[in-house]
């Protein structure tokens, strides 16, 4: 792997026009910088000297930065056969991630849209997705993203595009496409989690006999959730569409990390607005045939089998904090049963009899 590294450094600075001498030497002068941005006690930095650890962050960079622009298609191969098919997965652990700002000091020899690629990145499963390890103590990751925290805090005041935002590095840079356009949350005024019982929860069966049937979202974001009250005996439970498979499976884990890793960072939201999305999947889920409900209204299309899906849904809900979202949609859904409990009796005397036939 780490000749494939030196490739793509040769690649990426032959191609900027740049020695790779300058290249490292930019990269050195933000090395301390980026070092601040890592846990100083986690075994990856452990007798690391700068000069060793700006070579790091020289050949990691310019190996992500290559694979962006797809350099040299021999290269891309090289890539492709030293690493499989685990890069789209890789590039997003949070473990993995480099400190924007090596990124940018590199992009300063060769342009690269880098929000642009991850933005491609984010859309994969197209149709289907709009847009864990854990340590003693909290998350374990190489980089705390301090860059969210702060921008989290700048920029409530106004609307931030895709190109103004400032990540902290590609993960956060992948959570931002899919949730940063996600209107914030109308608050409810009394204390919804208080008020609600702890055993408030809906399967996906148990929705389907009180007549609330599930539909895809169009909301552009991942995440979205709500209750809709129809007309006569149906409500409707909207929730973002989502193409499961193990890549976007490992990008689900490790945008919900990184919100742990930065929970409290704005005093408007509890910063779990991915982490509230699996959570209500896993709330939906205690059977197969939950799972099952959720394919053919194309709120979840994936390549795992139902046991396979609920098993991992279940896992990860196991390890998540809720969320306001969360929270709120079991409120949503706890209004609609007590506003309709009539309506709701003659669904259910109509789903049964149906069932039984």
């Amino acid at each position: 792997m780490k000749e494939v590294k030196l490739a793509a450094a040769y690649y990426f600075c032959r191609d900027s026009g740049h020695s790779a001498e300058l290249v490292y030497e930019r990269v050195l002068s933000v090395a301390g910088a980026a070092r601040g941005c890592y846990d100083t006690d986690g075994p990856s930095l452990e007798g690391l000297c700068d000069a060793d650890f700006a070579t790091m962050m020289f050949l990691d960079g310019c190996f992500l930065l290559a694979y962006m622009v797809d350099t040299s298609p021999m290269l891309l191969h090289r890539m492709t056969r030293s690493t499989g098919p685990s890069i789209p997965k890789d590039i997003f652990l949070l473990e993995n991630q480099i400190p924007w700002l090596v990124l940018e000091a590199l992009t300063e020899f060769m342009s690269v849209d880098v929000h642009r690629f991850v933005h491609a990145m984010g859309a994969h499963g197209a149709e289907f997705l709009p847009g864990r390890a854990k340590a003693e103590g909290g998350w374990c990751g190489r980089c705390i993203p301090a860059a969210l925290r702060r921008w989290i805090d700048e920029s409530r005041g106004g609307a931030t595009t895709g190109r103004q935002y400032k990540p902290a590095h590609l993960l956060d840079l992948l959570w931002f496409t899919q949730v940063g356009s996600m209107p914030e949350l109308d608050m409810v005024k009394v204390n919804y989690r208080a008020a609600l019982p702890l055993s408030l929860s809906s399967s996906a069966v148990e929705l389907a006999q009180i007549g609330v049937r599930l539909t895809p979202s169009t909301a552009p974001w991942l995440g979205d959730m709500s209750v809709h009250r129809g007309l006569f005996l149906f409500g409707e439970l909207s929730l973002s569409p989502l193409f499961l498979n193990d890549v976007t499976a490992c990008w689900l884990v490790n945008m919900a990390a990184l919100e742990a890793s930065t929970a409290g960072a704005s005093r408007q939201s509890d910063g779990f607005v991915v982490s509230s999305y699996p959570s209500v999947l896993a709330m939906l889920m205690d059977s197969d045939d939950d799972v099952q409900q959720l394919r053919p209204k194309r709120v979840l299309q994936s390549t795992f089998s139902n046991k396979q899906a609920l098993r991992f849904f279940k896992g990860l809900a196991q390890h998540l904090r809720f969320g306001d979202r969360y929270f709120a949609l079991l409120a949503e859904i706890d209004s609609y049963k007590r506003h309709r409990t009539v309506r709701i009796a003659i669904h259910k005397l109509h789903y049964n009899s149906f069932k039984a036939i």
